[in-house]
């Protein structure tokens, strides 16, 4: 537990709005914060985890802070390790997809991945679009003087039928 604020929680802590002020004083239990772009999210999350650590006699290591961007990861880990010093650096602090990835590595057994497979990058996922685009009779999908035009759409509607769960059989 740490049990001295710092100059720069406070700090931190008198430029929250209200509602900010609700989420960072919730010490118990699990807080979803969401907002628009340049709002103050990373900054009410690594307020909380501080608040969190300051007050409750918790292991850094038993905290989960996930995020959208490698970058505001790295950012909450410096507010965070600013506030409070250098117990933040074993906050777990990470990326949805980051967090994701750890569980199925950690329990391969619970997830059906084949044994050593590896998520496709942005090119090869492209590359596999391109070919089925190619070798294609669907003339809808393919623009007339730009045959790969709609890649990016094609892919991205995809990437949208998943996050909502409409499996093929459903589309």
């Amino acid at each position: 537990m740490i049990t001295q604020k710092s100059n720069t929680f406070d700090i931190n802590y008198k430029r929250l709005n209200p509602q900010q002020k609700l989420a960072v004083d919730t010490i118990e239990g699990p807080v979803m914060v969401m907002a628009g772009p340049g709002t103050g999210k990373t900054q009410v999350l690594a307020t909380r985890v501080a608040n969190i650590l300051q007050q409750q006699d918790i292991d850094p290591q038993n905290i989960l802070a996930l995020t959208f961007t490698d970058a505001a990861a790295q950012n909450m880990r410096e507010r965070i390790v600013d506030m409070i010093g250098t117990d933040g650096f074993y906050v777990n602090i990470m990326t949805f997809h980051a967090f994701a990835s750890e569980v199925i590595s950690q329990y391969p057994d619970k997830f059906p991945i084949e044994k050593g497979s590896e998520p496709l990058s942005d090119f090869e996922r492209f590359e596999i679009f391109e070919t089925i685009i190619i070798n294609s009779e669907l003339k809808e999908l393919k623009s007339l003087n730009a045959p790969l035009y709609y890649i990016k759409h094609i892919i991205s509607q995809i990437s949208q039928l998943k996050r909502e769960y409409i499996t093929p059989e459903k589309f």
